[in-house]
């Protein structure tokens, strides 16, 4: 839940209407900048390394006081689906006419996961679980509103992303046609920049945000996280890191 040194409840999603300003190059855009949704929902954060706050409460039962035990696989399935069931519902909320997603948690929040729980030191179950995970994902997106255009943004120029990619793309084989015939792939796809060409014709358009739980935009006033989205977001729209800024309370010290 929210409280403590926690912004966001573990399922919350808040959305806050923005713009951009930057594009995927980093050139200020000139010209109509229309508004859109960005939606912060925070990931399950079970393996970004062995202090990774949330793969406690995901073990097993009598595997949660070291660390050591096996994670519980349906139950982090289920959660993660959960979350990306209100970001859905927040999109009925805002009368949402596009959805842009991502492979949301299955980068620095599950890469080092081995070394909690043995069974993923090995590649193939980490991979196994990025696949179920991206399985748990398109279901939740088959059943939203057939009005809601889905746009997943994958890329392939890194091994992780590659595996991300191979994950969703394997997913979404599978898939009905339900939603199928209003998904668009976009490889290499630059989230920001498609939520602002989106918003030239609509202004239902919500671009996901993998957010922080305790800091929205996490390091972007540092100089880390070149690549992460929460950061590389809050770089690229001012108003949408004052929002947060505001939102935070930010003391100036980073979160433990």
């Amino acid at each position: 839940s929210a409280g403590g040194t926690y912004l966001l409840g573990r399922y919350d999603v808040v959305c806050v209407r923005v713009c951009a300003d930057f594009d995927r190059d980093w050139k200020f855009i000139k010209g109509p900048r229309n508004d859109f949704w960005v939606a912060h929902a925070a990931a399950l954060n079970i393996g970004e390394s062995t202090r990774a706050t949330d793969f406690r409460e995901f073990c097993r039962p009598g595997n949660r006081s070291d660390l050591s035990g096996a994670l519980d696989e349906e139950r982090y399935y289920q959660a993660m689906g959960q979350i990306l069931g209100n970001v859905v519902a927040a999109c009925i909320a805002v009368e949402a006419q596009h959805l842009i997603f991502f492979p949301f948690g299955m980068g620095a929040f599950v890469r080092h996961l081995g070394q909690l729980d043995g069974n993923f030191v090995d590649d193939e179950q980490l991979q196994r679980l990025r696949r179920r995970l991206a399985h748990r994902f398109v279901e939740v997106l088959t059943g939203s509103p057939s009005s809601l255009q889905v746009h997943v943004c994958l890329g392939f120029s890194a091994e992780e992303p590659r595996r991300n990619s191979d994950a969703f793309l394997r997913a979404l084989c599978r898939a009905s046609t339900g939603l199928t015939s209003r998904l668009t792939i976009w490889p290499e796809g630059d989230s920001l920049q498609l939520a602002h060409e989106l918003a030239a014709a609509s202004p239902g358009v919500v671009l996901v945000n993998g957010a922080n739980r305790q800091l929205l935009g996490n390091h972007w006033f540092a100089g880390r996280a070149k690549l992460a989205i929460d950061e590389n977001l809050h770089r690229r729209s001012w108003r949408l890191a004052a929002l947060s800024y505001l939102l935070n309370g930010f003391d100036g010290h980073e979160p433990s």
